[in-house]
């Protein structure tokens, strides 16, 4: 999909790779409470799921009613690993003309803070939002 399609990108708390980067690079050195959990090639080759003593309240849910956790854990399903490991292939006259937006969200357990930072330090975008 092109450049054309979109006016601009808002990024709320989200993994922004530089080209070459893939989700699961940028993740490696953080200090979040996902990658540590995550069992590859579970519950088939090709997917991501959660340890079985994996803390997903802690991780996702941490300020959230019960109920809504219990309904949100409910609805988790594996993931497929290729999108995490593939690197971003980005180019200027695309990606690069597209304006991109970026709200931090300081209590997020999955991208923390200063991962977050540096990701949009890295890839400026038009506006930051705390």
């Amino acid at each position: 999909i092109g450049s054309e399609y979109f006016s601009k990108l808002v990024y709320l708390c989200a993994f922004l790779p530089q080209g070459g980067q893939s989700v699961s690079s940028l993740g490696a050195n953080s200090t979040g409470m996902v990658q540590p959990n995550l069992l590859p090639n579970t519950p088939r080759p090709g997917y991501f799921w959660f340890k079985p003593d994996a803390p997903l309240r802690e991780i996702f849910y941490h300020d959230c009613p019960e109920d809504d956790v219990r309904r949100a854990k409910a609805m988790l399903m594996p993931e497929a690993m290729s999108p995490m490991l593939t690197p971003a292939h980005l180019s200027a006259a695309r990606f690069g003309r597209v304006p991109r937006f970026y709200i931090e969200c300081f209590q997020d357990r999955a991208i923390p803070l200063p991962l977050q930072k540096s990701m949009h330090a890295a890839s400026p975008c038009a506006s930051i939002f705390a």
